[in-house]
């Protein structure tokens, strides 16, 4: 935790991020591991390559942000010309990206836990503990 005096911020300048001629965005996705990851750059990419929204001159890329156990964490990095507008292009370069990887036919999987089956094997043997169920007697009659 960061403590700052009021005095302090009273006194300072903020900058706040929206003042700044350009933003960058960054939208992330998630592909299988058995995905060619030059593809998948190569799609993401071109959603944004020649889009009027975009700068040119400021590099455009997507990173490799995790490796999962089933799947690859990447982002679509990008600078908009507008910063006002950025909400509203984060929504739509998100759904973009999706409907573009499911229309190629890239697989996109969750982060899965995997359970592995296990046996309990219950010793009838064991003594009844107080409160258990006595209901059956010695000679099997209830």
């Amino acid at each position: 935790m960061l403590a700052v005096p009021n005095s302090v911020v009273m006194n300072k300048t903020v900058t706040s991020y929206t003042n700044y001629l350009c933003l960058r965005i960054d939208v992330s996705v998630t592909v299988a591991v058995t995905e060619n990851l030059n593809r998948v750059r190569a799609i993401l990419l071109a959603l944004i390559e020649g889009n009027s929204n975009y700068l040119d001159g400021l590099k455009l890329r997507t990173v490799v942000v995790k490796l999962n156990d089933y799947n690859v964490a990447r982002e679509l990095l990008a600078w908009l010309k507008e910063e006002r507008n950025h909400i509203q292009q984060r929504f739509e370069r998100r759904e973009k990206i999706f409907k573009t990887l499911m229309a190629a036919n890239v697989e996109m999987p969750l982060e899965t836990l995997q359970l592995a089956p296990h046996h309990i094997q219950v010793n009838s043997s064991a003594p009844l503990t107080q409160g258990a169920d006595t209901s059956q007697k010695k000679d099997g009659h209830v």
